[in-house]
């Protein structure tokens, strides 16, 4: 096949081509006896190049075709990369504001339950420091009746002054759970952007410590 017509489309030019000396033969005037004849000996001369030429013609344009297939099948999966990566980035930035607001919640509730807990402690202890006084007064005046029948009210007022104490501790231990999940939180993000130094190809690995004997 010549080299002009070794191209997608081809065969198509090579014909549109040939078609064109037919016609320009057909139309010219005084062609002679012999003309058709030398004209029926050219188009089958051509033959075998006309079929090169198409036989070229397919395989280019299937070639092409089998390119424009495969880029357009990287492209697919270039855009599925991409995809899958935002839709990893959306599913890490949501689980960290889960995070955040769970513990800006945590912080809150423990806020609110310690402000709770120094009120009614407080309640609690000017309770008992009134019935003490008043107590006293009438144990100073000669009640002494009246005096003990206020035993059971400041035996109450300071049992509930010990509970309020028992709240606190029970706040500060809700408190150092809150600090453990922050900590913790903040520790699995510090991991997330690091790499595994180990997770190489021929990279050594940490060696294990030997038992000492006993």
């Amino acid at each position: 096949a010549l080299p002009i017509y070794a191209q997608p489309g081809g065969y198509e030019k090579y014909t549109h081509e040939r078609d064109q000396v037919l016609k320009h033969f057909h139309e010219s005037p005084n062609k002679g006896v012999k003309a058709q004849e030398a004209l029926d000996e050219f188009l089958v001369s051509k033959r075998g190049e006309a079929e090169a030429i198409l036989k070229a013609d397919r395989n280019l344009t299937e070639a092409q075709k089998k390119l424009a297939d495969e880029k357009e099948r990287a492209a697919l999966m270039e855009q599925e990369k991409r995809v899958a990566e935002e839709n990893k980035l959306q599913a890490e930035q949501l689980l960290q504001d889960q995070e955040r607001s769970h513990l800006e919640n945590m912080n809150q509730l423990k806020a609110k339950m310690a402000e709770e807990a120094e009120n009614i402690r407080k309640e609690a202890e000017r309770a008992l420091d009134s019935k003490m006084k008043l107590q006293q007064e009438m144990l100073e005046k000669g009640f002494n009746d009246k005096a003990k029948l206020m035993e059971n009210e400041i035996s109450d007022l300071k049992k509930e002054v010990s509970e309020s104490k028992n709240k606190d501790l029970f706040l500060g231990i809700v408190r150092g759970i809150g600090e453990g999940l922050s900590h913790a939180c903040n520790v699995i993000e510090t991991f997330r952007g690091l790499r595994n130094p180990f997770s190489s190809k021929g990279s050594s690995k940490t060696p294990k410590s030997k038992r000492e004997p006993i």
